[in-house]
């Protein structure tokens, strides 16, 4: 930038700023406006000049004139580092941070604080306390620490006055928090600690590690008292089956011969005894034939003990297309996924915290009576948010944040029948008002309308999934193309595709087949109806269509 102020030229280029003053024309011997003109025009062609080589300077100096480059690792330069859900001290705090912890810059510094996750934190932490060389990791007895310090290796673990369950509960130890080992053989599996405070009590010594836990490496085990660690964040180690490749799985539906479930229907209903050669085919027929309805959720009499599962799936024809808006399998996850599958798939740490309740003591009169008598709540969800999106039958795209949230109560002693039971109707999208009927007949008094309120799917709505990033657009092009089928070969009697383009290119991401004939039903077997009651979602992965899931309007819990 070239800038003229009184008598002085300025040139300023990033953080090169050179200065001319411009000569005093009442000085005797001074240059005449005229030549000064051609002097200052002599001057402004060498700036430009140097101006050149400042370019050239800093292109070749490129990463010194840059900002404070993100997603770069940083390591924590002292203990107990407070994680906070914002930029300032006014935010709460979400975890904390021990020293030698390796996070990753996100985003550039904003005021004080920077921007960071890792070790199962997410949030801004203070970058005073960040540091672009490797900070090693305290460990007793190494490089000047105590041999004598500890850190508590769980989240909440009871501090006692005394070394025995049964004592006066003193305090609660945080994760990481760090200890002095004063008694390591208290009794009763208990040790004796110092906290930074000078005070003292006695905690379960399976609590205390010899470094500071790295929470991203710390793996759930089974059972607070049962073993379930009260508070701990991880990655999962759970890892989300592939999705299933429908040109794989068509391929084992043509090779299944459907003669083979006649030959077995007939030779069971005569009650005959086959080969062991043809015993050992009927076998694999019905090992490939049960594979293929658990890949599509296919469940019911219409289907068991039969080749209907094969011949949908030969009938069924999607489009061929091209690679467009996901590119692997984890950028998208079905809506039934647990958090242990979203952390997973999605590469995202989770937190899962647990808590003890005591219902009742079984009677000592009867220790088989019936009910639950003690349980742990548990709940889980990612330690930053995914998108959840709600499909709509038109192509309308609703999205909310999701960190994928799930409270479960673990029972024992006892069993909840159908606790997991998500109601009547489809769980991810509307239905027809026709197929609640079903209810008048079931439900006696209850009927349609009281079971149709159970369900909570906004109107219109047909499935929905979790993606890593925010779709752009708030509407998916749509494309339906009604079909018929053989009922007697396939179980449905009709059907249609619904193809949505989610980013507008053309090419359909999500492709939704739903199907009409006799439904399941509950406990009194299929309808009597000809209900759109199964629906079957494919996603376009890397121009490869893949089953992301399916959706089966529930007629009862079966329980």
């Amino acid at each position: 930038m070239v800038k003229m102020q009184g008598d002085n030229t300025r040139v300023s280029l990033g953080g090169l700023r050179l200065q001319f003053r411009s000569p005093a024309y009442a000085v005797a011997g001074a240059p005449s406006p005229d030549e000064f003109i051609s002097l200052t025009g002599l001057c402004m062609k060498l700036l430009v000049s140097i101006a050149g080589i400042a370019i050239l300077l800093a292109i070749v100096n490129l990463p010194s004139a840059l900002a404070e480059p993100v997603q770069s690792l940083r390591w924590v330069l002292a203990d107990q580092v407070r994680v906070r859900a914002g930029p300032s001290t006014d935010h709460p705090v979400n975890g904390a941070l021990s020293r030698g912890a390796e996070v990753v810059l996100k985003a550039p510094a904003d005021g004080d604080f920077c921007s960071i996750e890792g070790e199962g934190q997410f949030g801004y932490v203070a970058c005073k306390f960040l540091s672009a060389e490797r900070i090693a990791r305290p460990k007793s007895g190494e490089n000047g620490v105590d041999a004598k310090q500890r850190w508590v290796s769980a989240n909440g673990v009871t501090l006692r006055e005394n070394p025995d369950i049964n004592s006066k509960v003193a305090g609660r130890l945080p994760l990481d928090a760090i200890v002095k080992l004063v008694n390591e053989d208290a009794g009763n599996g208990y040790c004796e600690v110092q906290l930074a405070d000078g005070s003292s009590g006695y905690t379960a010594c399976r609590y205390l590690a010899l470094a500071a836990v790295v929470s991203s490496n710390f793996q759930a085990n089974k059972g607070t008292d049962k073993g379930i660690p009260e508070d701990v964040t991880m990655f999962s180690d759970v890892k989300p089956a592939p999705y299933a490749d429908w040109i794989e799985l068509k391929r084992k539906a043509l090779a299944q011969s459907p003669d083979l479930a006649a030959e077995w229907l007939r030779v069971f209903k005569q009650g005959k005894t086959v080969s062991v050669e043809v015993q050992r085919r009927l076998q694999e027929f019905r090992n490939v034939e049960q594979s293929l309805r658990s890949a599509i959720g296919l469940w019911g009499q219409v289907f068991d003990e039969s080749a209907r599962a094969s011949l949908l799936i030969s009938t069924l024809e999607f489009p061929s297309v091209q690679p467009s808006l996901f590119q692997n399998e984890a950028e998208i996850a079905p809506p039934s996924i647990t958090t242990y599958e979203a952390s997973g798939r999605f590469g995202i740490q989770m937190r899962q915290t647990a808590t003890s309740r005591i219902l009742r003591q079984p009677s000592p009169e009867n220790l088989n009576t019936a009910g639950p008598y003690e349980s742990e709540v548990i709940t889980t969800k990612l330690v930053r948010p995914v998108q959840r999106l709600q499909l709509f039958r038109d192509g309308r795209l609703r999205t909310e944040s999701s960190q994928v949230f799930i409270k479960k109560t673990v029972w024992y002693y006892g069993d909840v029948m159908c606790e997991d039971y998500r109601g009547d109707g489809f769980a991810f999208g509307d239905s027809d008002l026709s197929i609640w009927g079903y209810f008048d007949i079931s439900n006696g008094d209850k009927g349609k309308d009281w079971a149709r309120k159970q369900n909570r799917n906004h109107a219109g709505s047909l499935y929905a999934f979790f993606t890593a990033s925010k779709l752009q657009l708030p509407f998916a092009a749509r494309t339906e193309i009604p079909m018929k089928l053989d009922r007697d070969k396939t179980g449905f009697l009709r059907g249609v595709h619904l193809q949505y383009d989610l980013n507008g290119d053309g090419i359909p991401d999500i492709a939704v087949w739903e199907g009409q004939g006799e439904g399941p039903g509950h406990l009194d077997g299929p309808t009597q109806t000809d209900d759109r009651w199964y629906r079957l979602v494919l996603v376009n992965i890397a121009g490869k269509w893949k089953v992301l899931g399916t959706d089966v309007f529930s007629y009862g819990c079966g329980c």
